[in-house]
């Protein structure tokens, strides 16, 4: 996907079979609803950081997994303003800060919804091998 981000003029994303969504690459990311993320680590960091970091200006939405923090934002600077004020105000350390604009493959994802098939798929197969 990165590839045809850089290489394509135009990009499709079919799903069985058909025609889901046809555009520039940047026009397809731009269709997106959160298209600004904010990948950040810190070293320190109080229990309810995550939640704090959730009330942040314009943030859509916070997804933590191995201690970093994953943040749609409907807009980024603003968002990241705050977190930095937010940080300092609470002592908090920041080891890693991202900056990242929507991927094809999260155009993919929004348009057929696959990542959601995949999961629902293993756990078919996972239910056959524990009842067989």
């Amino acid at each position: 996907m990165e590839e045809a981000d850089q290489v394509c003029e135009r990009v499709a994303i079919f799903d069985h079979g058909e025609i889901r969504v046809l555009g520039t690459p940047s026009s397809l990311k731009a269709m997106l609803p959160a298209t600004e993320t904010i990948e950040v680590s810190f070293t320190t960091a109080p229990p309810a950081w995550a939640d704090a970091v959730a009330h942040l200006h314009a943030v859509e939405t916070v997804q933590v997994q191995n201690g970093t923090c994953r943040i749609q934002s409907r807009d980024r600077a603003a968002t990241l303003a705050a977190l930095l004020q937010a940080a300092r105000d609470q002592g908090v350390a920041i080891s890693s800060l991202v900056l990242r604009g929507n991927t094809l493959e999260d155009v993919f994802i929004y348009f057929t919804g696959r990542e959601l098939r995949d999961e629902a798929g293993k756990l078919r197969v996972d239910q056959r091998l524990l009842q067989g």
